[in-house]
């Protein structure tokens, strides 16, 4: 008996064909993939040491591969590096940081699924600097899904001067 499988197209993106945005100091992403149908997105991220990133609630599964350097949730004693992989499940709530003394930035492939609720009440003095100056009430809580971090990564690039990458898939 055999079956019948229908094949579906697949996708390759190319790292050196989408740039790097810098969200903050210290702060800069990769998007690869932003889920139109499943709200989930894959990206890179680029923390130096000393970074920290507001506390936040996911509302889906996370996953993180760590390719460089080391970084963990202030909330939980363990520490990524090099070759870790990290699975959470959802509603984890945490405070991811890169140590002072790292010695390198951390480089993580994230999946997240489902976005995440951000406690801008939570940010580090660099992001509430900025959200000041852009009049945004730090009381409040922002939704953050792969459409909104989409929107700040093409805005970043743009300040930048860049272009948005067209290897960028949106499905």
């Amino acid at each position: 008996m055999s079956a019948i499988v229908e094949s579906a197209p697949t996708s390759v993106v190319h790292d050196p064909d989408v740039p790097w945005a810098t969200l903050t100091e210290g702060i800069q992403v990769k998007m690869f993939r932003i889920g139109t149908h499943d709200n989930t997105y894959q990206m890179l991220l680029r923390a130096s040491p000393g970074t920290q990133l507001p506390r936040h609630h996911h509302f889906g599964e996370v996953h993180a591969y760590t390719i460089a350097g080391r970084w963990g949730y202030r909330e939980y004693e363990w520490e990524a590096t090099a070759g870790t992989y990290v699975y959470e499940e959802p509603r984890s709530v945490h405070t991811l940081y890169v140590p002072d003394d790292a010695g390198e930035p951390a480089l993580v492939f994230f999946t997240i699924s489902s976005g995440m609720l951000l406690f801008l009440d939570t940010l580090p003095d660099k992001m509430r600097d900025q959200a000041a100056e852009m009049e945004i009430d730090l009381d409040q809580t922002l939704i953050q899904d792969g459409v909104t971090l989409d929107a700040i990564y093409r805005a970043a690039l743009e300040a930048a001067g860049e272009q948005y990458p067209s290897a960028v898939l949106h499905h």
